[in-house]
């Protein structure tokens, strides 16, 4: 009962964690008043402010997994809560340049770095099989319901003063509580949690276990580098694409991207029963759902349609990330999983680091620095990659299935063509 109760509280730990991991999607509000306040600042460098955690991030993920095997996670976890709320109060008494407002993005990614990962890695460290995927659907809506919160919240603030946007990253303070009180603190956790996994095996959280990065990290990391490149481009425009068209300020902005999260959201609660009959198709499904909704906010030009755009796009979140991070932690050792996770992080981050580019290629594409186009070519690209990822797929099972066939059949025949009996 102990141990249930142990292992619930450490949930419940990581979900309070996970909504400060899209902080910087909670800081989009104030996009608008920066570009007013640096006038001399072009979009791409306003982006960036945003944007640039991602590479901080990138860099702290894989270090903290080296970082594991010298200190407890429940130490590391603590000092990235403390950065993220030391980023949410200093820009407040502190904004008077955007080089100043670079050093408090840079400690914000510092502190996403360390938590952000190695929370998510508790789930792996204590859960397993469907108990497992749950959680991951229900972590990534967790991402999008406190990204959806700081949206909102951020929306008023900034409308009010836009540096007052970052002190809805204080949103890290209950999880930050929460680990203090129920995540073990010892560097060495003799003792797991899980229960037994599919296969049947006890598998050992503890140190000494090598740590390596294989392909399919890099393969899952890559397509999740490249889904945020182009899901980061709706709400970092957002603020940007309703002042251009006359749709409204930083308020409606917030309202369009807690839209955004509330489908990411809602998407979590029906994870589990989407990944159980599409199981790694739901990537590519994640891909078709971001290129619809940014067709439909890019040519939709009233406030229903909007919101509706910004829901579908954000519901394409949680079906693509969980299941990448899935993937990437899967049949591995705890130590492994930890590296798996960082890899995750640090490609998602790339990608949410580069999309300011997406802006610098269209003004060159088309000649024109208008936001919709910066959309039009999210909508071509996701396409061409929903479709190519699902080839890929398929391919890939045929192969698989084509391998098992032979396999199957060489075991059971010998040379001569003749039947093996089974040996029990």
């Amino acid at each position: 009962m102990k141990k249930s109760i142990h292992k619930r509280m450490i949930a419940v730990t990581v979900l309070l964690l996970s909504l400060v991991q899209m902080a910087p999607t909670g800081l989009s509000p104030m996009m608008a008043g920066v570009s007013e306040t640096f006038p001399e600042a072009s979009a791409e460098s306003v982006q960036f402010l945003i944007t640039m955690s991602g590479i901080f991030v990138l860099v702290l993920s894989l270090v903290s997994a080296v970082l594991t095997q010298r200190f407890s996670k429940k130490l590391l976890i603590c000092i990235g809560c403390i950065s993220m709320m030391l980023a949410g109060i200093l820009p407040v008494a502190f904004h008077e340049s955007m080089a100043v407002l670079r050093i408090w993005s840079a400690l914000l990614g510092i502190g996403m770095g360390l938590l952000c990962g190695l929370a998510i890695s508790l789930l792996t460290d204590y859960f397993a099989g469907s108990e497992k995927a749950q959680l991951m659907g229900i972590q990534s809506g967790a991402n999008n319901l406190g990204a959806m919160m700081m949206s909102l919240a951020g929306g008023v603030l900034a409308s009010s003063a836009w540096y007052l946007n970052y002190l809805v990253l204080l949103l890290v303070l209950p999880g930050f509580l929460c680990c203090i009180l129920f995540v073990p603190g010892e560097k060495k956790r003799r003792l797991d949690f899980r229960e037994k996994t599919e296969a049947g095996e006890k598998q050992c959280v503890g140190e000494g276990q090598k740590i390596r990065i294989n392909g399919t990290m890099i393969t899952y990391a890559a397509i999740g580098m490249l889904f945020l490149f182009y899901f980061n481009a709706v709400p970092t425009n957002l603020s940007m694409y309703l002042e251009e068209n006359g749709m409204g300020n930083a308020k409606e902005a917030g309202v369009a991207s807690a839209m955004c999260l509330l489908g990411g959201t809602f998407a979590g609660v029906f994870f589990g029963k989407v990944n159980r009959l599409l199981r790694i198709y739901t990537i590519p499904l994640g891909y078709i759902c971001l290129c619809a909704g940014i067709a439909v906010i890019s040519w939709g030009h009233t406030p229903a349609l909007l919101l509706a755009g910004c829901f579908m796009a954000g519901s394409a979140i949680t079906f693509v990330m969980p299941q990448c991070m899935m993937q990437a932690t899967k049949d591995v050792n705890p130590g492994q999983a930890a590296m798996g996770t960082a890899m995750m992080m640090a490609g998602g981050n790339l990608g949410t680091f580069l999309t300011p580019l997406i802006s610098t290629a269209a003004c060159r594409i088309t000649g024109s620095s208008v936001v919709v186009n910066r959309y039009h070519i999210c909508i071509a690209m996701t396409f061409v990659l929903a479709v190519a990822l699902a080839a890929g797929m398929r391919y890939n099972e045929k192969k698989a299935d084509k391998n098992m066939l032979f396999t199957s059949s060489d075991s059971c025949y010998n040379k001569n063509h003749n039947l093996i009996p089974d040996k029990k």
